[in-house]
């Protein structure tokens, strides 16, 4: 498997929602927070506005 600088985004969107999913199973009410917003929308639509990136990346 080779992360390239495309496949990290993804991989980041889908630790996001498999944490988001863990929480879930222990407190549903806890998952739907608003501190966790932010991660979820980046899990969702792939925006990460306000949170750091997991890498960086210029050409």
């Amino acid at each position: 498997m080779v992360l390239s600088p495309k496949r990290l985004p993804m991989l980041g969107r889908f630790l996001g929602k498999v944490g988001l999913g863990i929480i879930a199973t222990d407190d549903p009410v806890r998952a739907r927070d608003e501190r966790f917003d932010q991660v979820r929308c980046y899990a969702r639509f792939g925006d990460f506005t306000g949170l750091r990136p997991i890498f960086h990346y210029t050409q």
